[in-house]
C-alpha cells in the first residue's frame, strides 16, 4: 500500500548537494559567496511526507504552487536560527542563489541528514520543482510494506505519466541509510584500530 509519493532533484544520502549563497532580504536583493552557504533541492508535493520530514512550523508547498511554480521555499530549522534568530521565519522573504527569485519561506523542518549521516553539514533550502526545474527527478514512495513489491507498478505509472523515459535505479531508502552508516561504522573501525 503506498503511503505517500514525491520527488527530488538530487536523492538523500548520496553525498552531494548543490550549494550556492542565501540570506533574509528584499526582492531585488542579491546575494554573493561571502553569505551563508546552503544545499538547494527541488522537490515536488509529498516529498517530505515520502521521507517522513518532520514539520517544525508553517506547512509544505502545495500542488498548485509547484505547478504555477511560486516562489516559495521550505527550510530547515539550521537555516531559520541563521537568517532569523530568534524570529519566526514563516512569511519572511529570502534571497536565492542559483537565480532563483527571493521566496517566501512558508515551511519550516527538522535539520535532516541527507548529505552526511555522520554530522549535520549545511542548512538546507527547497523550493518547488515547478520555480527551479533541475532534473532528472527522483522519486520517493512510501509504502506500509515491502517497497520493492511496488517496483512494477511504479514502473507502470511513470510510464504512462511521461512515455518513452526509462525509470531506473530502484532502491529501498533504508539500502541508503545502510550504506551510509556502514562506511560510517568502518571509518570508525579504522580510527579504533590505529588508535590501539
Amino acid at each position: 500500500m503506498v503511503r505517500a509519493v514525491g520527488a527530488i532533484s538530487h536523492l538523500p544520502l548520496s553525498g552531494t548537494g548543490p550549494m550556492d549563497a542565501f540570506g533574509p532580504g528584499a526582492a531585488g536583493d542579491t546575494v554573493g559567496w561571502s553569505d551563508p552557504l546552503a544545499n538547494y533541492f527541488a522537490v515536488m508535493p509529498g516529498y517530505f511526507e515520502a521521507i517522513g520530514a518532520r514539520l517544525r512550523q508553517g506547512r509544505f508547498f502545495t500542488d498548485d504552487e509547484n505547478l504555477e511554480g511560486q516562489a516559495v521555499s521550505v527550510i530547515d530549522e539550521s537555516l531559520a536560527e541563521i537568517a532569523w534568530p530568534g524570529e519566526d521565519p514563516i512569511g519572511k522573504t529570502m534571497r536565492m542563489g542559483w537565480r532563483i527569485p527571493p521566496t517566501i519561506v512558508v515551511g519550516v523542518i527538522e535539520h535532516p541528514r541527507v548529505i552526511d549521516v555522520s554530522r549535520d553539514v549545511r542548512p538546507q533550502i527547497y523550493v518547488p520543482y515547478g520555480l527551479f526545474p533541475w532534473g532528472p527527478l527522483r522519486y520517493t514512495v512510501k509504502s506500509a510494506g515491502d517497497p520493492t513489491l511496488l517496483i512494477g507498478s511504479v514502473r507502470a505509472v511513470l510510464d504512462e505519466m511521461r512515455p518513452g523515459r526509462a525509470a531506473f535505479g530502484f532502491q529501498d531508502l533504508s539500502e541508503n541509510v545502510a550504506a551510509a552508516m556502514s562506511t560510517l561504522r568502518f571509518v570508525t573501525l579504522l580510527v579504533a584500530l590505529r588508535a590501539d
